[in-house]
């Protein structure tokens, strides 16, 4: 049940903290897990992953400005705190967390230096949208959902090469916005869709877009393809699901 370094073992010199928890293993209390956000406030990065235990994430988390990496993945979080966007020095935050709140704070707009960013599969938004337009370094966009998030937000995003995307509601004007994040498209190596609506349409013309692909997995309903897959010359995986 020893999460956190000893005082003896403690150093004002420590930056990176990674921690592999089985997945049987719960804390008896969970004071250890908060520690690691109230003792640390030096620290550069920060890896808990697979923490079974269902944990409220501190707002001391907040205090933690020096974050360049934080990875939650496959932990039990009860709820992120609006404080999370006080971590404006953050290259990689990955929530592949189960989420058991499903309401992300609108905060990520402030991480400006974000490279790479992984949202949890199921969430909505306080304000009922994420804005994501602020985020012109970003690599890695890992799970955009159509019922909280704009495509209209890629548009200055040109840096984006591997972008998640899960259409749960109806996108309106998609070919008009489709032209306007064209130059972001483009630059596309690695794709996945996610397509939860009764239609394939919406899916068939994102896919079309992104004509630089290198990976592509489609999960749900689509047209047929098989034509138009000639016009994807760097294709070397393809991944098809219930489609």
């Amino acid at each position: 049940d020893k999460l956190v370094p000893s005082s003896y073992e403690r150093d004002v010199r420590l930056r990176s903290l990674l921690y592999f928890c089985p997945s049987d293993w719960y804390p008896r209390n969970k004071r250890p897990v908060s520690s690691l956000f109230e003792d640390f406030k030096l620290l550069r990065v920060l890896k808990v992953e697979g923490m079974a235990a269902l944990v409220d994430l501190p707002n001391e988390i907040g205090n933690m400005v020096h974050l360049r990496f934080l990875s939650l993945r496959n932990s039990r979080i009860k709820q992120l705190p609006s404080c999370l966007g006080n971590l404006i020095l953050l290259q990689t935050l990955d929530l592949r967390i189960h989420y058991d709140s499903d309401m992300l704070p609108n905060v990520f707009w402030k991480m400006v230096q974000l490279r790479h960013l992984y949202l949890p599969l199921n969430y909505t938004a306080h304000g009922n949208r994420l804005h994501l337009s602020t985020l012109h370094n970003l690599q890695t966009l890992n799970y955009v959902s159509s019922d909280c998030c704009e495509l209209n937000d890629l548009a200055g995003l040109t840096g984006l090469r591997k972008l998640a995307i899960e259409l749960a509601s109806p996108l309106k004007n998609l070919e008009e916005t489709l032209k306007g994040i064209s130059s972001t498209l483009n630059g596309i190596r690695s794709l996945f869709v996610h397509n939860l609506l009764g239609t394939g349409t919406e899916l068939t013309q994102i896919v079309l877009s992104c004509r630089h692909v290198y990976k592509l997995q489609l999960i749900g309903r689509t047209v047929e393809l098989h034509g138009d897959l000639q016009h994807f010359p760097n294709l070397t995986k393809l991944s098809l699901c219930r489609c």
